[in-house]
């Protein structure tokens, strides 16, 4: 199961900003694979430790920029 959180912002232009969004991105890797949408760090916090209760001996792998390493010394 893949879960996107909200894209970091780096040096977007304003303009291209709109174009992807992690919402449309999860829908267009749910055509494919399981995937979800999950929203903030701290929503995808809550989700991935709904998952590691109900399913044990999970795999995290956390792939981003940014500040993705807060989701990681959250949970």
């Amino acid at each position: 199961m893949t879960y996107i959180s909200d894209i970091y912002a780096a040096r977007d232009i304003d303009e291209r900003r709109d174009m992807i969004t992690s919402k449309i991105l999860a829908e267009m890797v749910a055509k494919n694979s399981p995937c979800e949408y999950v929203g903030t760090l701290d929503d995808a916090r809550k989700k991935l430790r709904t998952v590691d209760t109900e399913q044990k001996n999970s795999l995290l792998l956390l792939l981003g920029a940014g500040n993705i390493d807060e989701l990681r010394d959250l949970l």
